[in-house]
């Protein structure tokens, strides 16, 4: 059975993939601890301290998100399944775009991504354009005790950032990440690692390597759509199919985001 949109896109976004993921149909707000809950031991029908957590909101709403495709009337005739590769090709761009602003969006007139976090921890990089096995394990580190445990934590870095990171070698040599910093492959200090082209560069000032806990990100979907037009680009002999898709996403806590910044 051939896959949806909705399935094509989850399978191509990392962070989807290790976040909560919910369906609504409006404004929705995701408690979330300001003071954490803590547990202590009291004594036979003592009474605890009652030292109650702040419980806050994280409120998600709804950007729209849109593609197009147009084809020749020549093509649509000529092609088995013209429709599965329109599905593929729409859920695939709707997936990269989830990876983009999940992770860098600015939250003005879009989501909050997760390296534009309020208050996330941050370890400053060895220079403007470099990063130093030192920085990548402070950097793990700084994810505080609870949020560095689970099953959905990543890390996130460009291309050329990962590259830059597998080329560290100690003084005989040797590759660091081959050698010191990598438990299996892909795994950077015990965490998946994934290039993402959409992630700053190792530039003066920008956020270039994010490790986060995904059970700590939601993702509020409202909703995706697919739309045919076989007469609005008529003259040109052409058709078109119009996709939409509507989320929002953010994260619960700044403790369960850990950045590396440029100097």
């Amino acid at each position: 059975m051939a896959l949806s949109i909705q399935e094509i896109a989850s399978e191509v976004s990392f962070v989807a993939e290790r976040s909560n993921v919910i369906d609504v149909d409006t404004d929705i707000k995701i408690p979330y601890e300001t003071t954490a809950v803590v547990a202590e031991v009291v004594a036979e029908e003592g009474a605890g301290s009652e030292t109650d957590p702040v419980l806050g909101g994280l409120t998600l709403s709804g950007y729209v998100f849109r593609t197009q495709i147009r084809a020749s009337w020549e093509l649509q005739n000529s092609l088995k399944d013209l429709g599965g590769y329109i599905s593929g090709a729409i859920g695939r761009a709707f997936g990269h775009a989830d990876d983009k602003y999940m992770l860098t969006g600015s939250g003005s007139a879009q989501p909050t991504g997760i390296i534009n976090t309020g208050s996330a921890q941050n370890t400053a990089g060895a220079s403007a354009t470099t990063i130093s096995a030192a920085n990548l394990i402070a950097c793990r580190y700084q994810l505080n005790s609870g949020f560095d445990q689970g099953n959905n934590i990543a890390w996130c870095m460009a291309p050329a950032t990962a590259k830059a990171v597998r080329s560290l070698a100690d003084s005989n040599g040797q590759f660091l990440w081959t050698a010191g910093l990598q438990a299996a492959p892909d795994e950077l200090l015990g965490f998946p690692l994934f290039t993402n082209s959409n992630m700053p560069a190792m530039t003066t000032g920008l956020k270039s390597v994010v490790l986060f806990n995904g059970d700590y990100h939601w993702v509020a979907r409202r909703g995706m759509s697919l739309l045919y037009a076989d007469q609005l680009y008529a003259a040109n002999a052409q058709v078109a199919w119009f996709g939409f898709n509507r989320w929002d996403s953010g994260m619960t806590s700044p403790k369960a985001v850990s950045i590396i910044t440029q100097a």
